[in-house]
Parts: C-alpha cells; sequence; structure tokens
C-alpha cells in the first residue's frame, strides 16, 4: 500500500450532479484524525483540484501523487499535470483567440512559444504573454526551447538542447567536443536534427573568428568551421584570397594552436594545388594534392603508388604538373626513415630520391642535419633497409658529396668533377684539373664554388701539389709529408715537424728541408722555414704591425723585444705567447725570453769574471697572477712543466 495510505482513508461519495454543486468530491481523513472534502468542481480537470488542495493542506509530492492517482482511477483524467496559470488571449480588436495554459514543470517560454506558434501569433503576442505569466510565475529563460535530444556516448547520456536564435550544429558540436567524437558521429546526430524539422542556417559549428588588420582602413574576418576542410587550408585559402601570402605563417601559428585543441588537426601544411584525374573513360580516380613547400612529383608519386598506376602514367602527370606549378626536381622521393635518437627523439628523415644512390642520401642527411649518430652504422642499416626497395641504387658504398659538370669561362665543357666524402675536396679539385689542363686561376674558382657546396667539408682550400711519407730510421711510417699550392717547401716540412713532434725528438729539419728541395719535384725560394708571419699583428690593444718568426728563432724572444719596443705589459706578451704557441703545427722551446746572451766565451773570460753572476727573477706566463684563470691549454702546460734551469741563461756580470 502506498505510504499515502498511511495518513488518509478515502472514500467515495456520490452527490446527483448539477451545475451548482461539485462533479465529484472525496472525503480525505489525515493521519491527525481531521478531515477535508477535495471537490472537483464543475469543468475543472481532476488534477488541477488535486495540485489545489495540495497546496491548501501542504501535501507533499509523494502524498500528492497517490492522492492523484485515486482520483484518476474514479473519474477521467484528462492530462496529468496541473495548470498553475492561465490567461484568455484575445486578438487587438477584442476578438478571442484561445486560452493560454501553462501547466507544472514547464519553462513559461517553451509553452507560450508552441501556443502561439499553433494559434499563429507573432512575436508581440509571445513577448506579452510572456511578461504576463513571469509575473505569476517563476521563469528562468526568454528563449524557448526548439529541439532537444538524448544521445548515448561511450555508457553516457549527453543530452542537446537548442534554444531559439541557437544553430543546431554548434550546440552538437559543443556537446559532443567532450567526447571526442569526431565529425562523422556530429554530422549523424544532425541528420537526426534535420528530419525532426529542426531549422538552421548553416550544416557546420562555428570553431572561430578572429579579426585580421590588414591596413589602416581595413579588417578582415578569418572564420574556421567544423567541415570537412582542414583548418590550415582554411587559414591558407584566407591569406590568399586576401592578398596576406606573406603573413600566412603568421596567422597560422595565431590560429591554429587553438583550433586544434577542438577540432582534429590531421596536418599542418595546407594544400597549395590540386588535380582531379579522371581514367581513360572519365571517371574521376582521385585528386592530387600538394602541400606547401612540398615537391609537386612528391605529391604525383605518392598519388600513383596509393592508385597503383604504373610509372609511365605517373610521369605523364608529373609532367602536366609541373607544367602549372614550378617544380624543382623532375624525379620524385621513393624512399623515407625517420631517424630517431636513443631517446626516440626524431633527428631528421632519409630521403631517397628516384634513381639515388642510397649512400648519397644517407652522406647528404648526416651532413645536413649534422645528426650525432654512428654513421657506419646508419649507412649499413640504410643498405640493408633501402636497397631491396625499387626505384633506388645500390652501385657503391662511397658517397659523391659534389658531381658535376664544369665549364671554363668561355662556356666550353671541361669535363665531370666528382668529389668523395672520403678525400680532401680541394685535392680532388686539383686532380682534376691536371687532368684536364685547368689554370691556377680556374683551380681557385672550382675550389671555392666546390668548398661552398651545401655537402661538402674543406679542411683547406689549397690542394696538395707534392706529397711523400716521411719514416723513422727504424722503417716506422710517421705521416705524408705534403707541400700545398704557392707553399714554400721549407713552411710545409717545418709544420709537419711541428705537428709530428719531431723537433722533440731532435731531427734535424734542415736536412729535410734540403733533401725536398733537391729532389726537384717542388720549387724552393728559399730553404729556411718561416715559423710564424701575421701581416698585422694585434699584440694588447697596440697593431704593432707584421709579426715574423723564423724557424730558427723563439716566438717568446720576438714578442719580448716588441714588447720593450711598444712598451707593452708582461701580461699583452704572455696573451700573445698564447695565442701562438697554441697551434699544433708551431714549435716553442721555451717561454722565457733571452733578454742577454754572450756567445763565445773563452777561458779568458771565466778567469776575468770568475763565477759572479747577476742573479735575477725569470718573468715568464707562470709567475703572472692571474693564470688561473688563463686557458693556454695543455700543451703550454707542459711546456711550463718541462722547462728547466738549464733552458736560462743567466746574466754575467759585466
Amino acid at each position: 500500500m502506498p505510504m499515502l495510505i498511511r495518513y488518509l482513508l478515502f472514500h467515495i461519495i456520490s452527490f446527483p450532479i448539477a451545475h451548482a454543486v461539485p462533479v465529484f468530491q472525496q472525503l480525505v481523513n489525515f493521519h491527525d484524525k481531521t478531515t477535508a472534502t477535495l471537490s472537483v468542481e464543475h469543468g475543472e480537470e481532476p488534477v488541477d483540484a488535486v495540485f489545489r488542495f495540495s497546496a491548501q493542506y501542504g501535501l507533499d509530492s509523494g502524498q500528492r501523487e497517490n492522492l492523484q492517482k485515486v482520483i484518476c482511477d474514479k473519474v477521467v483524467c484528462a492530462r496529468s499535470k496541473a495548470k498553475v496559470w492561465s490567461t484568455p488571449v484575445f486578438f487587438g480588436g477584442g476578438k478571442y483567440v484561445d486560452e493560454f495554459i501553462l501547466l507544472e514543470d514547464e519553462e513559461p517560454i517553451d509553452s507560450i512559444h508552441k501556443f502561439c506558434t499553433k494559434v499563429g501569433l507573432g512575436l508581440g503576442f509571445r513577448r506579452a504573454i510572456l511578461a504576463e505569466a513571469c509575473n505569476v510565475v517563476d521563469c528562468v529563460r526568454e528563449k524557448p526551447l526548439l529541439w532537444t535530444k538524448a544521445i548515448n556516448v561511450d555508457q553516457a547520456t549527453v543530452l542537446i538542447e537548442v534554444l531559439e536564435g541557437e544553430e543546431v550544429a554548434d550546440k552538437i558540436f559543443a556537446a559532443l567536443m567532450p567526447f571526442s567524437v569526431q565529425i562523422k558521429g556530429r554530422k549523424e546526430v544532425l541528420a537526426l536534427a534535420k528530419v525532426e524539422g529542426v531549422s538552421f542556417t548553416r550544416e557546420h559549428a562555428h570553431i572561430l573568428s578572429e579579426s585580421i588588420v590588414v591596413n589602416d582602413n581595413d579588417q578582415r574576418v578569418i572564420n574556421v568551421f567544423d567541415d570537412d576542410n582542414e583548418a590550415i587550408d582554411t587559414v591558407y585559402r584566407f591569406c590568399e584570397e586576401n592578398g596576406l601570402r606573406h603573413r600566412f605563417q603568421e596567422l597560422a601559428d595565431s590560429v591554429m594552436p587553438r583550433v586544434c585543441e577542438l577540432l582534429l588537426c590531421r596536418r599542418m601544411e595546407p594544400i597549395v594545388y590540386t588535380h582531379k584525374i579522371q581514367n581513360e573513360i572519365g571517371i574521376i580516380v582521385g585528386t592530387i594534392e600538394v602541400l606547401l613547400g612540398e615537391e609537386p612529383v612528391d605529391a604525383v608519386h605518392r598519388f600513383a603508388v596509393v592508385h597503383g598506376l604504373d610509372m609511365l602514367f605517373r610521369d605523364s602527370l608529373a609532367k602536366e604538373v609541373c607544367e602549372k606549378i614550378v617544380c624543382e626536381r623532375i624525379q620524385p622521393v621513393v624512399y623515407t626513415k625517420d631517424i630517431n635518437d636513443s631517446s626516440g627523439k626524431l633527428l631528421g628523415s632519409v630521403k631517397i630520391i628516384q634513381g639515388e644512390e642510397v649512400i648519397d642520401a644517407t652522406v647528404r642527411f648526416l651532413r645536413e642535419s649534422k645528426a650525432d649518430v654512428d654513421e657506419v652504422a646508419l649507412k649499413n642499416h640504410l643498405f640493408g633497409d633501402a636497397c631491396p626497395q625499387n626505384l633506388v641504387m645500390c652501385t657503391r658504398n662511397i658517397a659523391h658529396v659534389f658531381d658535376k659538370r664544369l665549364e671554363d669561362e668561355n662556356g666550353q665543357d671541361i669535363g665531370h668533377l666528382v668529389v668523395l666524402e672520403n678525400e680532401e675536396p680541394a685535392d680532388a679539385v686539383n686532380q682534376f684539373c691536371i687532368e684536364n689542363g685547368c689554370g691556377d686561376k680556374f683551380l681557385m674558382s672550382v675550389i671555392n664554388v666546390v668548398c661552398d657546396s651545401d655537402l661538402v667539408i674543406c679542411n683547406r682550400r689549397q690542394p696538395i701539389i707534392f706529397s711523400m711519407p716521411l719514416t723513422d730510421p727504424e722503417g716506422k711510417s710517421i705521416g705524408l709529408l705534403g707541400v700545398q699550392l704557392d707553399e714554400e717547401p721549407a713552411d710545409a716540412v717545418y709544420r709537419f715537424f711541428a705537428t709530428h713532434g719531431l723537433f722533440e725528438r731532435d731531427w734535424n729539419v734542415g736536412y729535410v728541408i734540403n733533401q725536398i728541395c733537391e729532389l726537384g719535384q717542388v720549387h724552393c725560394n728559399r730553404r729556411r722555414a718561416l715559423k710564424f708571419y701575421e701581416k698585422s699583428f694585434m699584440m694588447g690593444k697596440v697593431n704593432i704591425g707584421p709579426l715574423l718568426v723564423w724557424e730558427d728563432e723563439e716566438v717568446i724572444d720576438i714578442l719580448y723585444r716588441k714588447r720593450i719596443d711598444y712598451n707593452l705589459t708582461l701580461r699583452d706578451q704572455m696573451e700573445s705567447f698564447s695565442k701562438i704557441c697554441i697551434k699544433r703545427d708551431i714549435y716553442c722551446e721555451r717561454s722565457r725570453a733571452f733578454v742577454y746572451e754572450l756567445k763565445d766565451i773563452t777561458k779568458q773570460d771565466f778567469e776575468k769574471y770568475g763565477n759572479e753572476t747577476c742573479t735575477r727573477k725569470y718573468m715568464g706566463w707562470k709567475f703572472l697572477s692571474s693564470v688561473a684563470e688563463s686557458n693556454f691549454g695543455s700543451k703550454l702546460s707542459t711546456l711550463a712543466k718541462n722547462e728547466s734551469t738549464e733552458n736560462v741563461r743567466h746574466l754575467p756580470t759585466l
């Protein structure tokens, strides 16, 4: 028995039906043993009588529901909701239209909108009725609800409500976006709205609007919708249509992050060219789409692969496309491999063009990306992975970093110059010019062109014109001595000695210089090597002009004299010493200068002066207060360590 029965006793009492008396009465006994009579007046809806009675006696919703059920079992109830307010409606001339009835739990504007639509009343009537109703009952909103739909998404129920003036597409998008429902699902819900007669002005949700200043007197608005177009294409098309192509990246950087938080962005490069392709009977096979920054032939090749087109047809398509837009190359990329570091971070991609050697593409990637990877391992991996693919070549394992035909200053073909990855470019160019009769001037211009190329690494721009291996007395190889173009052989020998530590081994540099010059394969203008030369040398903040140090001179001695001549500081002297002697191909025997030297001392000199000497403190770089801050390097550090008193000549007492 319902809860209400515990408190109420119902007794049906019959009365004669008359206009002056109720058509139905119900005696209600309350739990406090008091009674009251529920009457349904003539022409009154029973549920309205129950509503009035419940309000009069303070019944709760459960008691009222049970009472209404008892009454409606005895008399006919036309509706289940009670009337909370009503008003007769008249036209302006006083002609009666109908009675507007507002039922409980209804939003006034919704009921008023339905009523006005049914009887053909305009917005003015609707506003007037709403104003009157809102003086009596609570009104939550002023716009009517036009459509509502409950959608099941991932075991959750999503309620979509569309008010007057709202676009159904916008409401569908806003409701379903948190559940990651894609555009196909959103279109299905919109189709339901169409079937159920919902009016709309557009089928796609509005995602973003942004006003763009074109000039001082003009602004344009870019709009992004939830349509089948990629947002990046919308931005690019806006720029093209409004003469803002130069601002595309700026606008994309501003708009795309916000759009892609709401929409699925499948790419960030816009389509700049499309080309519909038909088969032999005129049916459209598909559309070639070229992205911004993409080589058109790559897009054509991708299309051909997806649609199973043969290479002949692909090439004809490429030719057709390249007649309409600019193509930098005619062969497509046919193999791509992403390269990641040990942590999985993308370093770049190896791309192999049709007909290209795998090793050439690999070295191009290594030199352009400067990726820190195991080069040998990468090469071996790509040989195994790419070589079995179609349209690539694997006929060698050494890359060509420069591969072009050359012409002289008159436009005459000279030959085909190839520089390999493992050779010094200047030497390769020199050999090419020897074989093809180039002059020195043309040689140097070609070297500069080659060394300025993207993939070429030049350690020097002077070619080696003479080389020979040097061995020690035991026959052990020391290295390859090379003389560069326009270099004095004596200087080349000196640098070889300094670089390979032969001065420390007491080798005779003059002897080797004589040997080289006497071979007759190089021209020697002198046989005294130049250790260091700079046309305009800065010592401290002073330009001391040309600085020249010969092989039999010590750098520190020359700098000491310059320091005295120009009244410079010890710091200036030692910083210049560091600058010169830190070089790998310069040998400095000591870091303290001779300030006086007496040669050819005889026995009589010793008897005259005896053992008297003028003891002095030798000021060198290691005595500087800031030595801890210097970056002279390990080479000079070793020099200072090895320096002993035997290297210092004390001033005799004169």
